[in-house]
């Protein structure tokens, strides 16, 4: 824990304000087969519809073409807590949340 970058996102009627603790981005190679190394540390993403609290990220790719916004990727992310004003759908994801990811992203598609 440390301090943490306010920031506020989105349209004026409509803001996410995410905190950022720590935020890298590591690139090697050529930009259409690049070595890629994304995380994210952010305490706090605030939007209209909820909140979430303590998300971390950690993504890589071996292949990544920067310019067509596409290649394959792996990582993790997690969330300490996610609230939602919904009442249905809060109970269903109470408590921390871990997510493995393994994939290709694509500038339509994931």
């Amino acid at each position: 824990s440390g301090p943490s970058l306010p920031l506020t996102l989105g349209r004026a009627d409509s803001p996410v304000k995410v905190e950022a603790q720590s935020l890298s981005a590591k690139m090697a190679g050529e930009s259409t087969q690049a070595r890629l190394d994304v995380s994210a540390i952010l305490p706090s993403i605030v939007a209209s519809q909820g909140k979430v609290d303590g998300l971390t990220l950690a993504l890589h790719s071996d292949a990544f073409d920067l310019k067509g916004r596409a290649g394959p990727v792996s990582g993790t992310v997690s969330l300490d807590r996610i609230g939602l004003d919904n009442p249905l759908i809060a109970p269903l994801i109470a408590g921390k949340v871990v997510a493995k990811v393994n994939g290709r992203l694509a500038p339509d598609s994931v």
